[in-house]
């Protein structure tokens, strides 16, 4: 993961540049917000709620149980493998027999 980049903004500055200070936050930038010289809050970019079934799985995350998927779900594509003598098809065909 990338550092987060940072940038400072007095309460005033905030509010008279509000728009340049979100579109910072869009892009990915966080604003510490200072007042009299002392950070009182900080303007980041909205994450996006996760799905439901992330939360459900959240305790098992966190005792480390099991890890989430990295990558979100798409075609997956299976290779087929190569093995010695008869597909397990025939195997289990031959064995119900």
């Amino acid at each position: 993961m990338g550092a987060i980049e940072m940038t400072t903004a007095t309460l005033t500055d905030l509010k008279a540049n509000l728009a340049k200070y979100l579109d910072l936050a869009k892009k990915g930038r966080d604003v510490v917000v200072t007042e009299r010289g002392k950070p009182v809050a900080r303007l980041t970019r909205e994450c996006p709620a996760a799905p439901k079934w992330q939360e459900e799985l959240r305790p098992f995350v966190e005792e480390g149980w099991i890890h989430l998927p990295s990558k979100p779900p798409g075609k997956t594509t299976f290779r087929p493998v190569k093995a010695k003598g008869k597909p397990l098809s025939e195997i289990v065909i031959e064995d119900r027999g």
